[in-house]
């Protein structure tokens, strides 16, 4: 037995049932009910259900896996269990609040972190924690041959900031930059394939160069150029321009280039 599980939710939809040897390593699983933990049992085949947490007072490290709504709750009954937590370790298996949401069993002694995937970029998986917390989590990635990027503890908020900005965020410029190329004549095709190659191009730019990949008449200081893509823009989608000025305006100040263009947009 490597570890112990306190699971809900998804559990067999998450990179735990990739560990190898699983059947082997998992030793008791405790849930909100022991049906619930006798289903996870089933559905990973392995571990052994619980009745009680405080079966987990001889696993050095616990996984916990359960849906964002019901971690609060599942802290609040670990914390109250009776268990000697000094020198073990707990890892969150989900993206979300990471480490700081084990705070209470932080003062208790408990090493704590966080290790998800990252989606879009198979093998790859961020940790974040106490020291002790990003050993174990290293290991366990190891064990899923896959790569480790370590956050700062506490720094899971601004990463998932980080993953709005280039999903989320991103999906509906993708949406105004292709609807503006059809309204400017291209068909919903040529259009969508117009953006793709845009969009790919400036992230490889970004790759290889940095800031100095940036280009077109913003990084230029164009300004005649700049308010007329505006006003275009304005004529047909009034929300778009609005945010083509927003979008300028931080670009500008985000790299602390043309502050005569910056004033003008602020206007």
């Amino acid at each position: 037995m490597d570890f112990g599980l306190y699971g809900g939710g998804a559990v067999s939809a998450s990179w735990i049932t990739r560990l190898p040897g699983l059947a082997t390593r998992l030793g008791p699983v405790a849930a909100s009910s022991y049906r619930v933990a006798s289903r996870i049992v089933n559905s990973l085949r392995a571990g052994h259900p619980v009745k009680d947490c405080t079966e987990f007072d001889g696993c050095r490290l616990l996984l916990v896996s359960v849906p964002g709504a019901a971690l609060a709750e599942t802290v609040a009954r670990l914390d109250e269990s009776e268990i000697g937590w000094a020198g073990k370790v707990v890892l969150l298996c989900n993206p979300g609040p990471g480490s700081r949401a084990l705070d209470p069993l932080r003062e208790r002694g408990v090493a704590t972190g966080s290790l998800s995937p990252v989606d879009g970029s198979p093998g790859r998986y961020v940790a974040e924690g106490d020291a002790a917390a990003l050993r174990e989590a290293r290991h366990l990635v190891h064990d899923l041959r896959g790569r480790t990027a370590e956050l700062n503890r506490g720094g899971t908020a601004l990463y998932g900031a980080g993953l709005s900005l280039a999903t989320s965020l991103f999906t509906p410029l993708v949406a105004a930059s292709v609807d503006a190329l059809r309204k400017a004549g291209c068909n919903s095709t040529a259009a969508a394939h117009i953006a793709e190659a845009l969009f790919e191009r400036s992230l490889r730019g970004w790759l290889h160069a940095g800031k100095k990949s940036w280009a077109g008449p913003l990084p230029e200081g164009d300004q005649a150029e700049i308010c007329r893509q505006m006003e275009a823009l304005a004529r047909h989608d009034p929300r778009a321009a609005r945010y083509y000025r927003d979008a300028a305006a931080f670009a500008l100040e985000y790299f602390e280039r043309h502050p005569d263009v910056l004033k003008q947009l602020r206007k």
